[in-house]
Formats: C-alpha cells, structure tokens, sequence
C-alpha cells in the first residue's frame, strides 16, 4: 500500500499552536497536496478493515515484510561497524543515513558500481542554480507519479494479486491521477512557475549581465 501513499500524517503536541503550524505546513507540502491517497486504495484498506480474515493476512504480510527490511538493516550496520564505516543509528525505515565530508565524491565512487545516491541531483542542481527545496519537490513529484503507473509499482501489483489475469499496461491510460501529476510537473518547469526567490533573483542578474 506503500505506493498507493496509503497511510496518515499524525502531529501530536500539547502546543495548540504548534499545532495550528502543523496544518498550515501540511496543508502546503508535496506530501499533503500531491500524494494523497486515492480512492482505490482508500476502498481497498476498506475491505481489509471490514473482514477479519483479510485484515490478520494483512497483518502477517505486513510485519513479513517489516521484519525483513529489519534484517537487511541489521546485516549493513553490522558490516558498517566490522570496517568501522560511521552510520546514524537505525531505528526503522527503508534508509539509512552515512554521514560524509564530500557526498558529491562518494557518490562518483558508488556510481563505478551502479549505485546512485541523491548528490546526482544536487549537482545539476548546482549547475542550473535551482534551489535545493525546488529539487526536493520535483524529485518527489515524478517518484510518486512514475511510480504509481510503473508495473512494478505498488498499485500495479496490487490489481495484479485480485486479477492474476490483468496486464499493467492496459491500467496505465486510466491512471489520469499520476499522468495529470505529471503534466502539471513538467509545465511548472517549462515556463517557470512556482520558482523560488533566489531563482528569481539569480534569472534577473543574468538577464542584467547580458544587457551589460
């Protein structure tokens, strides 16, 4: 369900405003304005939470899966520590953070084994002066949109475990949620909406460089 963004964004504080702030923020964020979850999914979480059977089959899916990225985290921290490699603490979760002096430099090291990290994305950020949270956006924008209409996608395989029979590319021109999540995306940069202060002001000196 993972990639249906099926799930809730709880805030808990004893400070109303804190609070208050929380909903704004929210009210605002890729996560909350792009990513809400759809209707399938919503009917889908339905049905489970309804039959008992289907929710304790959930359930045991669910923590098979939990249990397993657990392992695999346990295998790399454990590996980390052997060759004295500086890890955050894991907790839970698909990522885990390795601090580094010059990420742009580990990154080229991993990329000799085809392993790609988010610096990539930083440094044509760089080099098109696009500001970092934009990146963050537009990266989370197309993850979603890609996704969701991928065959491996969480969605895809959804529909494919209730019709075995059912080819993923036929779902695809239906899936008007991520194809319009797109569109929008890609003409936000075509004609440079929603562009930061800095991106403004950095467009604005090079248009002034070139009347000089």
């Amino acid at each position: 369900m993972y990639g249906q963004r099926a799930g809730a964004l709880v805030g808990i504080s004893a400070n109303t405003s804190v609070i208050d702030e929380f909903n704004d923020v929210v009210l605002y964020s890729a996560r909350a304005a792009w990513s809400n979850i759809n209707r399938g999914a919503m009917t889908l979480l339905t049905t489970i939470q309804n039959d008992a059977a289907l929710c304790r089959q959930f359930e045991a899916e669910r923590h098979a899966f939990y249990e397993t990225i657990r392992r695999r985290a346990a295998v790399f921290m454990t590996e980390a520590k052997e060759c004295q490699l500086a890890a955050l603490p894991y907790q839970s979760g698909f990522f885990i953070s390795i601090p580094a002096k010059n990420s742009a430099l580990v990154c080229d090291k991993l990329a000799d084994s085809l392993i790609f990290a988010g610096p990539l994305a930083m440094d044509i950020a760089d080099e098109h002066h696009i500001a970092p949270k934009r990146v963050a956006s537009l990266l989370d924008i197309f993850a979603c949109a890609v996704h969701g209409m991928a065959p491996h996608g969480g969605g895809m395989l959804t529909l494919s475990g209730f019709y075995a029979a059912l080819n993923p590319l036929l779902v695809v021109k239906y899936n008007v949620y991520c194809i319009f999540l797109m569109i929008a995306a890609i003409v936000t940069i075509q004609f440079g909406l929603m562009r930061t202060k800095e991106e403004k002001e950095y467009i604005q000196q090079q248009k002034q460089a070139s009347i000089k």
